[in-house]
């Protein structure tokens, strides 16, 4: 009995034994180009979960903050300091008391924190947000002017610019809140 030899193509088939030199490079050529494919699709989809992850947390963060300085700025009797970065406001607390309650963004930081202030020192510090690119804290009179001096002031309003990084992608997200009127603090007349 002697070997036979069939003929596929350009290949030789020798029954009873394996593959070429030939047919493997194709076989690992193949191989490598599908788990190439496959490892792309992989990464791609991590990074789009890890997006959507940091999009859910400055989602979270920022309705939470948003939550509390509404509460805070509703509440308020008076405004002592106002600037782009800065409010000082009285408040009534949870126990239906006054108290002091400053929001201060920190940009070396990138943090935006609240702290409740006794005789102008910090008892009680809380961070709100994290990753905070930019903020703005924006004053209006009850006719929506802009207000230049505290006395005038009836509305504010917060925009922000949050950003976290994750496997090398930066996920951004533009906060700008309502107007947030304070409803039992007397105005001038402008």
């Amino acid at each position: 009995m002697g070997s036979t030899t069939t003929t596929t193509g350009l290949f030789k088939k020798t029954p009873g034994r394996g593959f070429t030199l030939v047919e493997m490079m194709i076989s690992l050529a193949v191989g490598s180009l599908l788990l190439a494919g496959a490892m792309s699709s992989i990464i791609s989809l991590t990074q789009g979960s890890n997006s959507l992850m940091n999009y859910v947390d400055m989602n979270e963060e920022s309705r939470r903050t948003l939550e509390l300085f509404g509460r805070d700025v509703r509440g308020a009797t008076d405004v002592t300091t106002m600037s782009d970065s800065e409010v000082v406001l009285t408040t009534t607390g949870p126990s239906k008391s006054e108290i002091t309650v400053q929001y201060l963004y920190e940009a070396d930081a990138d943090t935006l924190y609240r702290n409740i202030l006794s005789g102008g020192s910090v008892v009680a510090s809380q961070v709100l947000l994290n990753n905070v690119d930019d903020l703005e804290i924006r004053y209006y009179t009850l006719r929506l002017n802009t207000a230049s001096v505290p006395l005038e002031i009836k509305h504010i309003q917060v925009e922000a610019i949050m950003k976290q990084s994750s496997l090398k992608v930066d996920n951004t997200n533009h906060i700008i809140s309502a107007q947030f009127m304070l409803r039992n603090k007397p105005v001038s007349g402008t």
